[in-house]
């Protein structure tokens, strides 16, 4: 039983293992939900794994053979399959979180990347960016900046205090 719960651990948390947080420009991460999807197939499945886990441990029997299949039995069997299921849950939902959060956070920083590649310039004074020497040595001459815009008239003076 023990292997059980630990084989269920361990297919759990994929999230934990596979998603990678937004990083450089372009951002590179991951941005598919399918880690977080599988966590949470797992932590559904797991309370019934371990149901039949213990069910399959096979029920007592009478003396002549007979199973003591009793509703009792059942019930104690199903609330140990629960029990157990408890650090799987916590596992994979933490996992799951933890990967739906990683990947809009993925998902966000692309869009913001490809807006921030596709938006005008701002207005204002362009200054272009430095020029390599030329081949002969000497540095070829840099375009004028734009003027300025002069600012607006200064604001009138309060009004004198009586």
């Amino acid at each position: 039983m023990l292997k059980a719960g630990l084989a269920l651990l361990a297919i759990g948390g994929c999230s934990f293992a596979t998603m990678r947080a937004p990083r450089g420009s372009p951002p590179e991460c991951t941005e598919s939900s399918a880690a977080p999807l599988i966590d949470i197939a797992v932590a559904i499945a797991s309370p019934f794994v371990a149901y039949e886990l213990l069910k399959s441990d096979g029920f007592p029997q009478n003396a002549d053979g007979t199973s003591t299949n009793d509703g009792l039995d059942q019930f104690i069997r199903g609330f140990a399959a629960f029990g157990v299921s408890f650090p799987v849950w916590a596992v994979t939902g933490t996992s799951s979180i933890y990967g739906f959060v990683k990947a809009d956070r993925c998902s966000r920083a692309k869009r913001d990347y490809q807006q921030l590649m596709a938006a005008p310039p701002v207005p204002g004074q362009y200054v272009p960016p430095p020029v390599m020497p030329g081949p002969g040595g000497a540095p070829p001459q840099q375009p004028q900046p734009l003027p300025m815009v002069p600012p607006g008239p200064a604001p009138a003076p309060p009004p004198p205090q009586q």
